[in-house]
């Protein structure tokens, strides 16, 4: 059974927030590098990444098995159907995935969060706040367009990852980045993913803080 697989409908509480977790942001365009900086930090502190874009695909998978409170609610046709097309989900259905994702993290022990690719809209932003909490930082993943489109394109993660599409999430970025960025203030950090991953990762870490990462490795230690 998978770690999002465990809790039953009636444990979950659908209207408060969730106590003793930390929460990280980070945000970026498409080919800003996200999916693969978190791995790596996640590889070396006991973090939780759930990128946002991977868990959504594995949800669609119809051989899963996942409960509809995984689904946010959704009937899993309606969550294939929406990603298909690339559709950003509603807040309500995209919170309520996250929420009960790290519920079922959080048995594990795991109390640090790094979810990438979220929020992309404000009303998401506001959702989660109301639903899980407020995140304790907000990174910003930033290069030059033509360095992300080139990674973009050299992924090819899914079918018709072309120009077109990173041009319509390119803009979609755009479009909705600042009104975060606006929205957490003094919490943002901006994070320079332009050069290599170890220069990337070198950075990364500096905007994390010492402090905090030696903690993250003495309770490995321990």
């Amino acid at each position: 059974m998978s770690a999002i697989e465990g809790l039953q409908p009636s444990m979950l509480d659908r209207t408060s927030t969730l106590p003793d977790q930390k929460i990280i942001f980070v945000l970026g365009a498409p080919g800003a590098g996200k999916g693969t900086l978190c791995g790596k930090l996640v590889e070396q502190f006991d973090y939780c990444h759930i990128s946002l874009g991977d868990h959504l695909r594995a949800l669609c998978n119809p051989d899963s098995g996942y409960p509809i409170e995984a689904l946010g609610g959704l009937p899993l046709g309606r969550l294939q159907a929406d990603m298909k097309v690339r559709k950003l989900l509603e807040a309500g259905p995209i919170v309520g995935i996250l929420k009960y994702r790290i519920e079922q993290e959080k048995r594990t022990g795991r109390q640090t969060f790094v979810i990438d690719g979220f929020p992309r809209a404000d009303d998401s932003a506001v959702e989660f706040e109301a639903k899980v909490g407020k995140p304790a930082r907000v990174l910003v993943f930033d290069c030059s367009r033509e360095t992300a489109k080139a990674r973009f394109l050299a992924r090819g993660r899914e079918a018709g990852d072309d120009a077109e599409m990173f041009a319509k999430r390119y803009a979609e970025f755009e479009r909705n980045n600042q009104m975060i960025v606006d929205r957490y203030g003094q919490l943002v950090n901006r994070v320079d993913t332009s050069g290599s991953i170890a220069d990337s990762y070198k950075i990364l870490i500096e905007y994390l803080g010492r402090e905090e990462l030696d903690v993250q490795e003495d309770s490995q230690r321990s």
